[in-house]
């Protein structure tokens, strides 16, 4: 019966109305993309751009007392990870663990903390910053995908530097996201996982982060994974 009527609106009303959805259409497409690139992108200090703030290390293991050394894992002629050695603080070592930052997060942002609980436990730990992050190359954020790659490097690079195993992999958020790739798509297999609050699925994620700002999930979600992925 809509139907029916919409076909009895005059041609220009027709018209007009195809107008209007063509406009929300784009508008949200629009607004999906710039959302999205936001999400992705880092803009460094004291450079305006689109993009969230990028995150730095702005705070040093030495600030709460522990010796370090600053390395660099290398991924090819331009890119790197870059890491934080925090050696035991026993004679003989525990293990390693492994710790992965969450999405806008660094290894000094959100790493010295649990850093902390394995020193005490006996642990070498090594903080990585992803890619896009503190002290690592590059301005972008892939939310977990080519994260997991990041994983599966530090790992390998581990292996090979002969650290104290058991190797323990531990994340916040999106590391945890990216460990749990890392296991199920690049082959990792270490020792033992510490997640906190990963997420099973992406669109789950925006979806929460959308309600928690009150915009409605549908089709935003949808559209913003969509050109997060592009």
């Amino acid at each position: 019966m809509q139907l029916l009527k919409f076909f009895r609106l005059g041609r220009k009303s027709r018209k007009r109305f195809f107008q209007v959805v063509l406009v929300v259409f784009l508008s949200l497409n629009a607004l999906s993309y710039v959302g999205a690139y936001a999400l992705t992108h880092f803009s460094s200090p004291g450079h305006f751009g689109l993009g969230l703030p990028r995150p730095t290390s702005s705070k040093l293991p030495s600030d709460v007392g522990f010796e370090y050394v600053t390395q660099r894992i290398p991924i090819n002629r331009s890119e790197w990870l870059e890491t934080w050695f925090i050696p035991a603080q026993r004679p003989v070592s525990t293990g390693t663990a492994l710790l992965f930052p969450g999405n806008g997060g660094s290894k000094a942002k959100q790493l010295l903390a649990p850093a902390e609980v394995f020193h005490r436990l006996g642990y070498d730990t090594l903080l990585i910053d992803f890619r896009g992050v503190g002290g690592s190359s590059g301005n972008t954020t892939t939310l977990g995908v080519r994260e997991a790659k990041d994983v599966a490097l530090a790992l390998s690079y581990a292996q090979r530097s002969n650290l104290q195993r058991p190797f323990v992999l531990y994340g916040v958020p999106m590391g945890s996201a990216a460990i749990l790739k890392a296991v199920a798509h690049e082959k990792v297999n270490p020792d033992a996982v510490i997640l906190e609050l990963s997420f099973a699925r992406l669109l789950d994620a925006v979806r929460s982060r959308l309600r928690a700002i009150r915009i409605p999930t549908f089709p935003m979600a949808e559209m913003l994974v969509f050109w997060g992925s592009i």
